[in-house]
């Protein structure tokens, strides 16, 4: 299984060989927990966390979820008329107690825990697709091929 490390390097590869210098910088969100109130089982600093808002939540862009462990879990894009935040809303969403999150659906092969989103430039959200299908090819998600939404 793929993890957040090599998350990290396919995103470095993909700069480093596809995109040109003169276009602006992809902005890579740090970690967002979706469950701060279980025990952590990572030693990365997670700097966001349920309920505030997703990292970049009206740009568009890729978002990437990982379990527990930080192993990857699944890759999808916001592009065109969508935005980050939006999505990630069809995934995740209030429980009961408005302050807990509630996962929408069930057929992950484990619960997700954390997100980090990439948010293309402004004028480019074109670049979301590509950049999500470079992933997806390079790093086989295994949800990906799962339907979850």
């Amino acid at each position: 299984m793929k993890t957040y490390e090599d998350v990290k390097k396919q995103i470095e590869t993909y700069v480093k060989n596809f995109r040109r210098n003169d276009v602006d910088d992809l902005e890579i969100s740090d970690l967002y927990d979706l469950f701060p109130g279980h025990k952590a089982k990572i030693s990365r600093k997670v700097t966001a966390k349920w309920p505030d808002y997703y990292p970049y939540p009206e740009r568009r862009g890729v978002y990437i979820i990982f379990d527990d462990r930080l192993n990857l879990l699944y890759i999808g894009k916001a592009s065109m008329g969508n935005f980050l935040g939006n999505r990630l809303a069809g995934y995740f969403g209030y429980a009961d107690d408005r302050q807990t999150c509630k996962i929408w659906h069930d057929n992950w092969t484990k619960q997700p825990r954390y997100i980090m989103t990439i948010a293309v430039p402004k004028d480019m959200p074109f670049e979301a697709p590509a950049l999500e299908e470079y992933l997806v090819t390079s790093l086989q998600p295994c949800d990906n091929t799962k339907g979850i939404i």
